[in-house]
């Protein structure tokens, strides 16, 4: 099985609260052979593995009130979201609203609403 994770932010690129919990998730999961790639938001396109994962940041184009946004990002989770059985977002997120509209129909949508 294969997981999208869907973030703003991502461990170990920043060290919130929401980043470490995604990170736990996806080292708790590689026991049960869930294949996890978290895909994220930064300062320059890069991909790397962390921990037994796969972290993909696409530059940011802009920010607005903590919300990052990138057009590159809808072509990458588009590609992306083809190749998962599960994706993963955190909500709430408003550039994860809209990339959830482009999601393909076939993969499982898991939304964790953070309460603030």
């Amino acid at each position: 099985m294969k997981v999208l994770h869907v973030y703003r932010t991502c461990y170990p690129e920043t060290k919130g609260g929401l980043e470490q919990a995604i990170r736990f998730i996806c080292k708790g999961c590689i026991e049960h052979n869930v294949q996890s790639t978290i895909l994220t938001l930064g300062d320059n396109n890069k991909e790397y593995d962390f921990e037994g994962t796969k972290i993909i940041v696409v530059k940011k184009d802009f920010e607005i009130s903590s919300n990052g946004f990138s057009l590159s990002l809808f072509k990458k989770f588009r590609a992306l979201s083809k190749e998962n059985d599960i994706i993963h977002y955190q909500y709430p997120w408003p550039t994860g609203d809209l990339l959830s509209l482009i999601a393909p129909k076939n993969p499982l949508l898991l939304v964790i609403n953070q309460i603030l």
